[in-house]
């Protein structure tokens, strides 16, 4: 039985002289029945099935129907029938890209596709401060040191929503280790998405878990304490008072910078791995090298204290056990 509707087809994935054609929504793909069999051991049972003498053909061939979006599917199949659609990491990509690689690549099992997009999800959601102040979106390998490149970054089309889709994406897949710094990148956006559902501009809902509602309103709370913690150890009045130097010019100095900081940390309340810039170092400009120093020693283990308890914050294992679990799922694919 021919089917007659208003499909569509996906010219890069129509291929003359395919043998099966696929549909998700209403988009059509002609492709290789052995190819699909041959990679996906979910393919090769469902195709392996007897087709009733009724079920629906298209240009003579089966039609399989897939309930899965278009929009997941399309790059999908291209990752599998088009050599240099998806490269491995540290090439470039798209969110888009990798999600529908991602999620349809453990759904149908085509283990090559589905880790070759976790390494390249993975290189977004560092689990390092390090990594975290060094990482950049890069094709470049140079001299790199490759925990710093990110392969993709988001999407312009996206708003707020990014992070909650994010997380439920790694919720999905279990690629735990991502999640707290999704969850930081949220917590930014916390005036705006709330705790409930989240209608983006496109129309589509975004909900976390009620799981992760919690976890979320929880720890946003304590990320924005965390901004003050660090607040209160520039403004740390041992400082000046201890300097050998100029302890009268270097108090005046600190008190200045943080009243220059003000704006700043009205904007930055939940960002405590932001706070506290090269701008405002300059303000300290009148400061004595040793209480400069000084402070500078204080903000760094501020920051470092913070990153250490960031899963814990949003109800995570610790770093040493999701860098365990990240080592588990993709090994040394970060490496180049």
């Amino acid at each position: 039985m021919e089917v007659d509707s208003t499909t569509h087809r996906c010219e890069e994935l129509w291929f003359e002289d395919g043998n099966i054609v696929l549909q998700a929504g209403a988009t059509q793909y002609k492709v290789y029945r052995g190819t699909m069999a041959r990679n996906s051991p979910v393919f090769h049972d469902m195709l392996g099935f007897p087709q009733p003498a009724e079920a629906e053909t298209v240009e003579g061939l089966p039609l399989v129907k897939l309930h899965d979006d278009a929009e997941e599917v399309t790059p999908f199949l291209k990752a599998l029938f088009i050599v240099d659609f998806f490269l491995p990491f540290p090439a470039r990509t798209t969110y888009e890209v990798l999600r529908g690689c991602l999620r349809l690549g453990q759904k149908y099992a085509v283990d090559s596709i589905h880790k070759r997009a976790l390494v390249h999800f993975s290189s977004y959601f560092v689990t390092s401060l390090e990594s975290w102040d060094f990482a950049q979106y890069t094709t470049q390998k140079a001299d790199e040191n490759p925990s710093n490149i990110i392969s993709w970054t988001k999407p312009e089309s996206m708003g707020p929503e990014f992070y909650i889709s994010c997380i439920l994406l790694a919720r999905e897949v279990e690629a735990t280790w991502t999640l707290p710094t999704s969850f930081y990148h949220l917590s930014t956006e916390f005036k705006i998405v709330g705790t409930g559902p989240f209608r983006a501009a496109d129309g589509k809902i975004y909900q976390l878990s009620t799981q992760d509602q919690g976890a979320f309103l929880r720890g946003s709370e304590e990320q924005m304490g965390a901004t003050w913690d660090i607040v209160r150890e520039l403004g740390d009045p041992e400082v000046p008072k201890q300097c050998p130097t100029s302890p009268q010019e270097c108090t005046f100095a600190i008190l200045n910078a943080l009243y220059e900081a003000n704006d700043q940390c009205r904007d930055c309340q939940r960002l405590p791995l932001q706070f506290w810039d090269y701008e405002q170092w300059q303000y300290l400009g009148h400061a004595c090298t040793r209480c400069r120093f000084e402070l500078k020693q204080k903000h760094n283990e501020a920051r470092m204290n913070f990153w250490n308890d960031l899963p814990m914050i949003y109800e995570l294992p610790s770093w040493t056990e999701l860098e365990v679990m990240r080592e588990a799922a993709i090994g040394d694919g970060l490496l180049i």
